[in-house]
């Protein structure tokens, strides 16, 4: 290990295959367990749920640096290995600059509301495009994996990945999906749920929201907070009501 590298960017740079998305602490996607050594946490990570997890001396792998050698072991997941490609069929503008992307797979894959994919676009017309992860806009059919998948895009500067999704002249081209990643799913609880988001990152909510619906746990009460530069189309709204 290089001085002040974090246990994820040393495992990256040795080659090891290490979950991993956002690599500031605040998708939980490389979290690990410590089983033995000590590290410098970069960042509080008390804020993470669930705390079972902080009682177990899990750690974030791209908050932690090493004092000395460590042992650490990863969870287990079933659902962060699914590799497919699709292609783009649609999109549909909710705002002045969100649209709804839709893709077509050529496998199903499976996933929990909340979580995200990583897109590659697999173009042979031009330079290639760094991935970006997006958000699932919708939650999976009950019972089983999906073909189907849409994300909420945000046209911005300079965007790359974003601005290619939404050029019409990319309708019908393909792209590489991995799935699914992150930790931020729908817990079992009686509670109210108070959910924030602001313009695109509406997507993961509203797909936890719909999953709540599938199991039965619509008597929850819900606060949603939506911070947005511009009004929602009539579409997204009943969406909201519903």
């Amino acid at each position: 290990m290089n001085k002040n590298e974090t246990v994820l960017n040393g495992a990256l740079r040795h080659g090891f295959d290490f979950p991993h998305s956002c690599k500031v602490g605040g998708c939980a996607a490389c979290k690990c367990q410590l089983v033995s050594g000590k590290v410098r946490e970069l960042t509080d990570k008390s804020y993470l749920p669930p705390k079972e997890d902080v009682l177990s001396n899990h750690i974030l792998a791209c908050q932690s640096v090493p004092l000395k050698d460590v042992h650490i072991a990863l969870p287990k997941k079933s659902l962060d290995r699914q590799h497919t490609q699709g292609v783009l069929t649609q999109q549909t503008w909710l705002t002045h600059h969100i649209a709804e992307v839709h893709f077509l797979l050529d496998t199903p894959i499976s996933y929990s509301p909340g979580q995200h994919v990583s897109i590659k676009a697999l173009r042979t017309d031009g330079p290639d495009i760094l991935a970006r992860c997006y958000s699932f806009a919708h939650a999976a059919p009950a019972g089983g994996g999906t073909q189907h998948l849409s994300f909420f895009v945000r046209q911005v500067p300079q965007g790359q990945m974003p601005n290619w999704l939404l050029t019409p002249s990319s309708l019908k081209q393909r792209v590489g999906i991995h799935a699914s990643l992150g930790d931020f799913h729908l817990r079992g609880s009686s509670s109210a749920m108070i959910c924030v988001a602001g313009g695109s990152g509406l997507a993961p909510l509203m797909a936890l929201l719909e999953r709540s619906v599938q199991i039965g746990a619509s008597h929850r009460p819900v606060s949603l907070l939506m911070e947005h530069a511009s009004n929602p189309t009539s579409t997204t709204k009943r969406k909201l009501v519903h």
